[in-house]
């Protein structure tokens, strides 16, 4: 048996049965299916390489924190946890990285992003959000990247993003990469967390846009609604 396997759980068995077969192909990894998170067979501790992959479809804030992540902690402590088919604006981001979640898909993230954010989480060249470098005073963004950096923390995807901005896709593209380079991030999710906590105190470097500047030290969700940052 491959020693990186995903374990896809949530109450849409046929569904996420063709999605472990096209993981399964497209990753090499053993991909199995599981109504519950009590199907899920433990791992040893000194078992690495294994993700739980959760359905968040239709899911709510409350349902996804205290019915799915914290009983998949408790049940399942050495596995990697990663979200999918969540669904942007319902808040779930700080409360996903303090129990350590690897990452976050949306419902429209591609499925390309779906598959190589996995790889990423089970080659372990993704780190846990929570463990990421606290704010460095010499970060500087742009009001441009601060913008995008605000959208994309809210669950944008970069093709929202660039519809918004009415820029082309290779253009945010550059910006988050950059973005994640200078805040030294490798997730979404890592981004949201450092955006929550530190965007205001980013500087304030005009760019050649200066009306993209995000808003006080608040960012904007997809549903349109502004999330007041806390910053400690």
């Amino acid at each position: 048996m491959s020693q990186r396997e995903i374990f896809i759980v949530g109450c849409n068995p046929a569904q996420n049965q063709l999605l472990a077969s096209f993981l399964s192909r497209k990753t090499g990894y053993t991909c199995t299916t599981a109504s519950t998170i009590h199907d899920v067979p433990p791992t040893r501790p000194d078992r690495k390489g294994r993700l739980l992959l959760l359905d968040c479809f239709n899911l709510s804030h409350d349902h996804i924190i205290e019915l799915f992540v914290r009983e998949a902690l408790h049940a399942h402590p050495h596995k990697k946890l990663a979200l999918f088919n969540v669904c942007p604006g319902i808040g779930a981001e700080t409360e996903t990285v303090m129990a350590a979640v690897r990452e976050i898909f949306y419902v429209g993230d591609s499925i390309s992003t779906l598959v190589s954010g996995i790889r990423e989480i089970v080659a372990e060249r993704a780190t846990a959000a929570r463990e990421m470098p606290r704010n460095d005073s010499r970060i500087s963004l742009t009001r441009r990247e601060r913008h995008i950096l605000s959208l994309l923390a809210g669950g944008y995807s970069k093709k929202e993003i660039s519809d918004q901005l009415f820029v082309g896709l290779p253009v945010v593209k550059t910006h988050v990469g950059r973005i994640f380079r200078k805040i030294r991030v490798t997730s979404r999710l890592q981004a949201a967390r450092w955006a929550e906590l530190y965007l205001d105190s980013a500087g304030d470097s005009l760019d050649e846009d200066p009306s993209s500047a995000a808003s006080g030290n608040s960012f904007q969700r997809r549903d349109g609604s502004q999330d007041r940052m806390i910053l400690t």
